[in-house]
């Protein structure tokens, strides 16, 4: 799949490339440009921002987990609570 992505994002470099060399006019290019940078920037920062999540609820579950095993083990040395 990622080697499907390369291979698209070159075609699509040569093609734009190709249109720039074909007019004169490069704003349609800049703006593709951008708009490619803008993509892998969002996709780049989803990314960061749910492993951060993932990360803090890996630490919250633990957490969770400790506290009932904690309970269990205060219940269980006297059970007269």
């Amino acid at each position: 799949m990622q080697l499907l992505r390369l291979q698209t994002r070159s075609f699509v470099t040569t093609e734009m490339n190709n249109v720039v060399a074909n007019s004169k006019d490069s704003k349609a290019l800049q703006t593709f440009q951008r708009v490619d940078r803008l993509s892998r920037k969002l996709q780049r920062r989803l990314t960061q921002h749910t492993m951060a999540e993932m990360k803090a609820m890996k630490q919250y579950s633990k957490d969770a987990l400790n506290f009932v095993l904690l309970t269990l083990e205060l219940v269980r040395s006297s059970p007269e609570v």
